[in-house]
Order: C-alpha cells, then structure tokens, then sequence
C-alpha cells in the first residue's frame, strides 16, 4: 500500500470517487482532460495561451459551478519551493480556474477562484508548490449562463498573487 493510502473494507470508506482494492483506497483511472494525451505540460512560471473549445467537460472546480464547461489542464512543476500565482488576466471569456495535487479528485485542491478580487471574469488564485511536485492547474468555464468556454491566458507567477492592480495604492 502507499504511503498516506488509507485502509478500507468498503468502497464507501474510501471517499468520493475512489475505491477499496486489498484493503486500499485507491484513485479511479484517468478520466477526460486528466488523461496523460491531454494534459499539456508548462515550462515552469511563464505566459501560456491556449483554448478549452473542443477541450473535454469532465472536472469541475470547488469554488463554483464549471461542469458543463470545457477545461484543459496543464502539469507544473516549480523550480523553486513556494508560493505561486495562477491568473487568467486576458482570456476572452469567464474563467474558473484551480490546482489540484491529484488531476481528478476534487479533495485535493489546492487553490481555486471564479472571478479575480481585482475585478472582471477572470480568475486569481495562489497556491503553495514544493520542488519538482506535479501541480495540475486547470483552465475551465463558469456555467453560471450555460457552457463557457474560448481562448485563455494562462499567467504563473512566483510569490503571491497582487492584491491591487498595477501601481495603485493596496493600503
């Protein structure tokens, strides 16, 4: 068994979305965007662009209703330890995005947002990321009017997220 794997005798013992095989809660096989063919990889921090159009509608974040929207979802790795700021700023239509540490599984998220506390549709959210460890940072639709999907820009920052835009006084 894993480490940190829990020990079961039922299926319902396990949680969501997982099951008891040999006395272990295990994750369910890949679904959707969490297949390795259609996770994209990152470069570490940087500008990313892309489109969830096409993209397949089978996660959904924490913070808000994405189910019916298309996501892509894309593997980081930091080069440093620490904190690291997920935007959307300049996508062409409303985005939820979030982290999770496991593709799938909605309990191991690790930052999630629908609208920015800036202002506007797109999404901000820091997360914590230790060295050479897979973060899933998942691009999706707000279905607050339906499936939404369209171009993104994808921003990875390291240290927190600004909590004011530009050079405006944050105090």
């Amino acid at each position: 068994m894993a480490i940190g794997a829990f020990t079961c005798n039922t299926d319902e013992a396990c949680g969501a979305n997982r099951r008891c095989v040999n006395a272990g809660c295990e994750d369910p096989p890949p679904t959707g965007s969490c297949l390795p063919d259609q996770i994209i990889g990152l470069d570490g921090v940087g500008v990313y662009s892309g489109t969830t159009a096409a993209a397949p509608a089978t996660h959904s974040a924490t913070c808000d209703d994405s189910q019916l929207s298309s996501e892509v979802v894309h593997r980081f790795r930091a080069a440093q330890p620490g904190q690291h700021c997920v935007q959307t700023i300049g996508s062409d239509f409303d985005t939820i995005a979030y982290s999770r540490f496991n593709c799938q599984q909605p309990f191991s998220e690790t930052g999630c947002n629908n609208d920015s506390p800036l202002g506007g549709v797109s999404s901000q959210f820091s997360f914590f990321a230790a060295v050479d460890q897979d973060t899933f940072v998942i691009v999706d639709g707000n279905d607050d009017n339906g499936a939404s999907n369209g171009e993104y820009t994808l921003i990875i920052s390291e240290g927190d997220c600004p909590e004011c835009l530009g050079n405006d006084d944050c105090g």
